[in-house]
């Protein structure tokens, strides 16, 4: 009888089975690596964005340019993302501002009443304890 080379149905069923274990285990991790990776990104976006807010108030409160951007009756600066067209988010130099939403306030140097939006997932931003809703979507 000849010397036959090869697998057996048994052996190639037990390399099957092993690698679907595997990728069981190693879907779920890979996944939640993405989903991380997009709502760092998303906090990033959103804290950029407040950032500039920062700095475009203070040059423009420096510039005495007060007629750039207008304050509320609380005193306060108050950027509507939704459907601000000609409000203080129209004034903003900032590019991609269709990708935020929601409405956030710059009191006196820091931001009050903050729900913003961006694309990626639910989450808490650590720094402020403040949650932000992230839509569901890709960057």
């Amino acid at each position: 009888m000849k010397n036959k080379k090869g697998f057996t149905l048994i052996e190639l069923l037990a390399v099957i089975v092993i690698l679907a274990i595997l990728m069981v285990i190693a879907i779920p991790r890979i996944l939640n690596v993405i989903e991380s990776s997009r709502n760092s990104a998303a906090f990033s976006s959103i804290k950029l964005l407040k950032d500039s807010i920062k700095t475009q108030i203070a040059s423009s409160e420096l510039s005495n340019d007060s007629e750039k951007f207008t304050k509320d009756n609380d005193n306060c600066y108050t950027f509507d993302f939704n459907s601000d067209t000609n409000g203080n988010v129209s004034k903003l130099s900032l590019k991609n501002k269709e990708n935020f939403s929601g409405i956030t306030k710059y009191c006196d140097g820091s931001f009050t009443d903050t729900n913003l939006t961006f694309q990626g997932n639910n989450g808490i931003d650590e720094d402020e304890n403040k949650v932000y809703i992230i839509k569901n979507g890709r960057f």
